[in-house]
């Protein structure tokens, strides 16, 4: 089982993460060609543990990423 800090470790690398492919120009590859990657690309995919979830919104929250969760 993860510690609490090592929760937020792993939740603020993801931010940096997300953030650094935003910043990057990155493109996906579509059917009908390729587009710059958007917010929506991504999902982070947790365990139904709410005081997971959280620490996650709030490294995303941090950073800007625009972010829901279905958590509760």
């Amino acid at each position: 089982m993860e510690t609490a800090e090592q929760t937020e470790v792993e939740a603020e690398a993801i931010a940096q993460y997300i953030e650094r492919v935003m910043k990057s120009g990155a493109e996906v590859t579509l059917k009908k060609g390729n587009r710059q990657v958007q917010y929506r690309d991504f999902a982070i995919l947790l365990r139904g543990i709410k005081s997971v979830s959280d620490t996650y919104v709030e490294a995303l929250k941090r950073h800007n990423i625009p972010c829901t969760s279905s958590a509760d």
